[in-house]
């Protein structure tokens, strides 16, 4: 009987990097960690879970500054300490199905983006206006390489599939459904594990909502190796790790080879990060 993986997927960004990153993982696991994250969220009485909201305290984590109407003033230690405890309780939720979520992403630079689809016709052509094209490429790529490899081995009754899900955000949704059927067209391995593209509103869907932390958090680390390449990777980071198969790190040096070498496999950079 074949067996479908959930693969859901979410994306987050700033001023110098995006990213777009996500789980895949039996539907069991799936059903099991939505239970769990639900009952989690009802204790700390919110609606659903953002990680840039619990880490500075705004939106849905407001109620536990002590004034929630003051959202500009820095955290105090305890209010800090509090987000984390949240943070902290959330991530474990993630890692207590390690054995069975596979976790994937990819991160652009702004910087070098803008810089080589003005340099290069091709790049622009092939990346169109947002990095969100390249990074889901680059997310899918990972998902799909070594589920590939597995169906090799497996009956064609017995084989794996991945039913890609997506946040149905304004923003991205059309440039998602744009970018997931090319990828299809030019990655044919990675098109006989694909499923059609679906959408879910992540406020509904505490599944998006995992695949939220591994965004921001595979950001945050993009950005910190911008700034400051010194800087220790933050310790939620480290932990999901566990959960994590690859990040890739879309540089310039990354996204030329990616425009040079864009045929059969338009996506396939050996750079990685963290």
């Amino acid at each position: 009987m074949a067996v479908i993986y959930g693969g859901y997927f979410d994306e987050s960004g700033d001023g110098d990097s995006f990213c777009v990153a996500g789980f895949a993982a039996p539907y069991d696991t799936w059903i099991y960690l939505d239970w769990a994250w639900r009952d989690l969220s009802k204790v700390w009485r919110i609606d659903y879970f953002k990680a840039s909201e619990c880490v500075n305290g705004l939106g849905q984590f407001a109620q536990y500054r002590d004034n929630p109407l003051d959202l500009k003033s820095k955290l105090q230690p305890h209010e800090w300490e509090k987000l984390q405890e949240a943070y902290t309780q959330f991530g474990d939720l993630i890692l207590k199905q390690a054995d069975y979520l596979r976790g994937a992403g990819a991160v652009a630079y702004w910087q070098d983006f803008k810089k080589i689809i003005h340099e290069d016709p091709r790049a622009h052509a092939l990346f169109m206006d947002h990095p969100y094209y390249v990074c889901l490429q680059a997310a899918l790529h990972t998902t799909t390489e070594k589920m590939y490899e597995e169906n090799l081995k497996r009956s064609v009754e017995n084989k794996l599939y991945i039913k890609p899900i997506f946040d149905s955000h304004k923003e991205f949704s059309d440039i998602a459904r744009i970018a997931y059927g090319k990828f299809r067209e030019k990655n044919t391995r990675a098109a006989t594990v694909l499923l059609p593209l679906y959408y879910e509103n992540d406020i509904d869907t505490p599944a998006l909502q995992v695949a939220d932390m591994l965004a921001y958090e595979a950001r945050k680390h993009g950005t910190n190796l911008e700034r400051n390449p010194s800087r220790e990777m933050r310790p939620q980071m480290q932990k999901l790790l566990r959960v994590t198969e690859k990040v890739k790190r879309l540089d310039y040096k990354t996204l030329k080879l990616i425009v040079a070498n864009q045929r059969p496999d338009p996506v396939n950079p050996t750079c990685d990060a963290p």
